[in-house]
């Protein structure tokens, strides 16, 4: 068949036009098809173990499902009952197994926490439309429950007492006494199995610190920037209470992963008010994203947190204020671009064999 110059410049211009679509159809279905993995609400506090910081090497756990599905753990290593990075796992729905929490926006589903086999008197709710998030949480754990499980030693029911061989415990609780926390800052209650089944496996705990994280004491992180290697941070400590106190501060910066990078504590006399200015030498800190953290502890109780993201970049770039896309968005451009300036080449060419 017989195809003319004027045709075949024609053609040659819809197939370099449907070779690019197809490129970035193809590409773009690799760089934005994938749905992204669901990211974990991920907690973060203090652990309390009979009113002071729990001691380094018990491991504080999250579970779900009424607590019978561990879901994370994390060991505390850092010698004031600081834990972090303790996730939850969302449950996947094309599975007939049960992974975690329920990946639902309306649904509030209650999670609880673990320092060995002590039940934390806290519990949280997650929902979806939380994901990703970091909430902070102060658990409080108390080792009577523990010896009280151990002192009552379970005892098999006994032939025709009544009790069901695979009796299932029904733990009823009175409110916390006294109503108004105490200076001990302990609250009681009375719990019984009104299924009586003469086990303690489940056994919710009846005694609790009750006092309060917020002392009267708040901690503002008003600003984090770089200055060449240096970090600075201005914070600002408010003490509502009625004297003049010494607070623990510890500044924590912390990695993408919540991986701990810096980590440094001193003591603040605190009057009413104090406003300060801390500098932290970052030198040996790579390039990258970053948050500060400021914990502050009072009478061995935490009392306040704040938090800062900042970043570290210390490449100079000649297009300072533009909007640099990231490297794969980058590529892609360049081969659209690419695929753009052949195209219009080769029509240049078509006609001009046309003129």
């Amino acid at each position: 068949m017989f195809i003319s110059e004027k045709n075949d410049g024609t053609l040659k211009t819809m197939c370099l036009l449907s070779i690019m679509i197809l490129i970035i159809s193809v590409m773009g279905s690799v760089a934005y098809g994938q749905s992204p993995p669901k990211r974990p609400v991920e907690f973060r506090g203090m652990a309390y173990l009979d009113g002071s910081p729990a001691p380094d090497g018990m491991t504080v756990s999250i579970w779900a499902n009424s607590n019978s599905l561990k879901m994370d753990e994390f060991t505390l290593e850092y010698g004031n009952g600081f834990f972090h990075k303790l996730g939850i796992e969302w449950d996947d729905a094309s599975t007939a197994y049960d992974e975690g929490v329920t990946y639902d926006e309306t649904t509030l589903e209650t999670i609880s926490f673990r320092l060995g086999s002590l039940q934390a008197a806290e519990t949280a709710t997650v929902k979806a439309s939380e994901e990703g998030e970091t909430e902070y949480i102060d658990l409080h754990f108390t080792s009577e429950a523990e010896d009280e499980e151990e002192e009552a030693a379970p005892t098999a029911p006994a032939y025709g007492s009544g009790i069901p061989l695979e009796c299932q415990e029904r733990w009823e609780c009175t409110d916390w006494k006294p109503e108004v926390c105490p200076p001990s800052g302990m609250q009681t209650r009375e719990c019984r199995d009104s299924n009586s089944c003469g086990t303690q496996e489940n056994k919710p705990p009846e005694t609790r610190d009750c006092r309060k994280p917020l002392l009267g004491i708040s901690v503002e992180l008003i600003d984090a920037y770089i200055e060449g290697d240096s970090l600075i941070a201005e914070i600002k400590i408010i003490n509502s209470r009625a004297q003049e106190i010494d607070v623990n501060v510890t500044y924590m910066v912390m990695d993408e992963e919540e991986d701990i990078i810096m980590r440094e504590s001193e003591i603040i006399r605190v009057a009413d008010e104090k406003e300060y200015t801390k500098t932290f030498n970052i030198t040996d800190i790579d390039d990258g994203e970053y948050t500060l953290d400021i914990d502050i502890v009072y009478d061995s109780v935490h009392a306040a947190y704040a938090r800062k993201g900042f970043s570290i970049s210390r490449e100079v770039s000649p297009y300072k204020g533009v909007l640099l896309p990231r490297t794969g968005d980058a590529l892609l451009l360049i081969v659209i671009l690419g695929l753009i300036i052949t195209v219009i080449i080769t029509i240049r060419r078509a006609r001009k064999k046309e003129d």
